[in-house]
């Protein structure tokens, strides 16, 4: 009985303290994965989020923003789970890689893509990853600063 109510304290205090980080979230891992996109300056990909498909692999939502002082034009993304180890890009022979063209982007513009498709480095549709599963793979913007009209 000694025992118990000399170190009983210490215990229950050490499971107070337990219960608070608990509570807390400090044992949750995810709580310390940040669910952004890191980019390059004057480029904001935020909120990504990988959605369930019922006819298929799950698909890529975010939203992008460029705030480069200047307007990007025929701007399409590609996404992969993994990379090409030669040039770093989805692999080329792919159809339809890079998705969701629009037209023109002025600087301050902000687009919201929902359902992109995402590869891995066979070519086939990315399929490994779970719904709520952390998604680490890379997000490809192809745009031009010149209008397809002055192009000759």
């Amino acid at each position: 009985m000694e025992y118990l109510m000399t170190y009983g304290w210490a215990i229950l205090i050490i499971a107070v303290i337990l219960a608070a980080f608990d509570i807390l979230g400090v044992f949750n891992g995810s709580a310390f994965i940040s669910s952004s996109c890191l980019s390059t300056q004057g480029y904001l990909c935020s909120s990504p989020v990988m959605a369930a498909n019922a006819n298929g692999p799950n698909l890529l939502s975010f939203n992008f923003e460029q705030d480069t002082g200047q307007t990007i034009y025929g701007v399409s993304f590609a996404c992969s789970a993994s990379s090409n180890s030669s040039t770093g890009m989805p692999n080329a022979n792919t159809a339809n890689v890079f998705q969701f063209a629009t037209a023109a982007m002025s600087s301050g513009f902000s687009l919201n893509i929902s359902g992109m498709q995402c590869y891995g480095s066979n070519a086939n549709l990315f399929q490994g990853n779970p719904i709520g599963a952390v998604f680490a793979g890379t997000l490809w913007i192809q745009y031009t600063t010149v209008p397809a009209s002055t192009i000759v």
